[in-house]
């Protein structure tokens, strides 16, 4: 007598839906996992590099007083350094080409020709830096950069962020594509694309990475031609940050627009004052903004301002506030966004 029992398994129609909607998921989740590997990879690669970069400079200006010493080109300051941070090759910028593992760099709408970039203009730097020279790291990564004149000024400064000394860009990915700016292509502080957003957070086009601004005088504020300049000021630090952002074509951020990137790294909507929330030190380092515990857990940006008042944006571990500020103040960070 034959058994009422029937092996059961799937249809292959069954199996097919099963498949499709494996797919589905597969193509949704996979694409966005990547990019956040991506990113991270990225974030960290950018971090070495600075930090192997400042390291470099540091020893060089303990050994040799590097940053107090005067130099004719920016070939001539990389040679000095290349002694104390390792340098595969050093390039003029009659053959600044030879340091750059392609000769084209692509934007979002337009490419530049690695040989064009021989000017701090190119680089779409202000007055007060030397002709670009090449360098390639001994880890294989490519620079381009500007050394600043004035970069005797203030030493120690320099120490802290290397866009006081040295601006320019690199390609984090060596000779790999997409040799794309804005991707393995990053600027130090340079608007190599006339307009671009360097990133865009919270909606607010940025236009450099934060960086510590060299103060201006009283008269050169007033040269330059800001509003607001205040005679008892000699060290307008404000002033300073407004200049430098003036002059790569962008300005200091409204308050509407320190909102918008406060609200990209703390992930909720921020208004003038929010508390109760949390920085976001992985999605800050995407951007180059400092990590809380270098910048004391309190990282102070200045604002745009109106009316004749100065403003600054702080922004801590478990929130961040809105408040008046005097331009004479040395640690805080500017930030340059679309006007």
């Amino acid at each position: 007598m034959k058994s009422a029992y029937k092996k059961q398994g799937f249809t292959l129609a069954e199996v097919l839906i099963t498949l499709a909607i494996i797919g589905v998921v597969a193509a949704l989740t996979i694409p966005s996992l990547l990019t956040t590997i991506k990113t991270k990879v990225r974030s960290s690669q950018i971090e070495v590099a600075n930090k192997k970069l400042v390291n470099g400079l540091n020893l060089f200006n303990s050994q040799e007083n590097g940053l107090t010493r005067s130099y004719a080109t920016t070939y001539e300051f990389l040679k000095e350094l290349s002694k104390y941070y390792k340098m595969s090759s050093v390039c003029d910028s009659e053959n600044i080409q030879n340091c750059f593992p392609y000769d084209t760099i692509h934007g979002q709408k337009k490419s530049v020709a690695v040989s064009s970039l021989k000017t701090a203009l190119s680089l779409g730097l202000p007055d007060g830096y030397l002709e670009p020279a090449g360098f390639i790291s001994a880890t294989g990564i490519p620079y381009i950069v500007s050394y600043k004149k004035d970069c005797i000024e203030d030493p120690d400064v320099a120490l802290k962020d290397i866009t006081t000394c040295l601006d320019g860009i690199y390609d984090i990915s060596g000779v790999k594509s997409p040799n794309k700016y804005g991707e393995d292509v990053q600027a130090i502080h340079a608007a190599l694309f006339d307009g671009a957003c360097l990133f865009v957070m919270g909606g607010a086009c940025v236009r450099s990475k934060p960086f510590l601004p060299t103060p201006i005088p009283y008269s050169e504020c007033v040269s330059a031609g800001i509003k607001r300049c205040r005679p008892q000021y000699e060290s307008d630090y404000w002033a300073g940050a407004k200049k430098y952002c003036m002059d790569r074509g962008g300005d200091l951020p409204l308050q509407t627009q320190l909102c918008q990137i406060a609200t990209e790294l703390y992930g909720v909507p921020i208004s003038k004052a929010t508390h109760n929330i949390t920085y976001n030190e992985e999605k800050a380092l995407k951007y180059g903004f400092p990590t809380m515990q270098s910048a004391g857990n309190n990282i102070q940006f200045w604002e745009r301002g109106n009316q004749g008042s100065k403003f600054q944006r702080s922004f801590r571990p478990d929130k961040t506030i809105w408040q008046y500020a005097n331009e004479n103040y040395r640690d805080k960070f500017g930030i340059c966004v679309s006007k």
